[in-house]
């Protein structure tokens, strides 16, 4: 049912300090980076693998959340 991990959104508290650490500390490169619409979200990448990470001040908790790809919406939503 699952494709793949499409990407990891994690919460963050501070997008900005958190998208410099991940860049200076890791090499993280930076693929974009959004303040708009009461949110600061940011994409970035580690290395060649995948997913990307996507950094949101918006997401409550902890935890990150994941997001799978699908083939069919529906019959994913019918199997849950």
């Amino acid at each position: 049912m699952f494709e793949s991990l499409g990407y990891i959104y994690m919460p963050s508290r501070d997008v900005a300090a958190d998208v410099k650490w991940f860049a200076e500390t890791l090499g993280a490169k930076v693929v974009f980076a959004i303040d708009g619409m009461g949110a600061r979200v940011a994409m970035i990448k580690l290395g060649r693998s995948r997913p990307p990470l996507l950094l949101a001040d918006h997401v409550t908790g902890d935890a990150p959340v994941l997001v799978h790809r699908v083939a069919d919406l529906d019959d994913a939503q019918l199997a849950a």
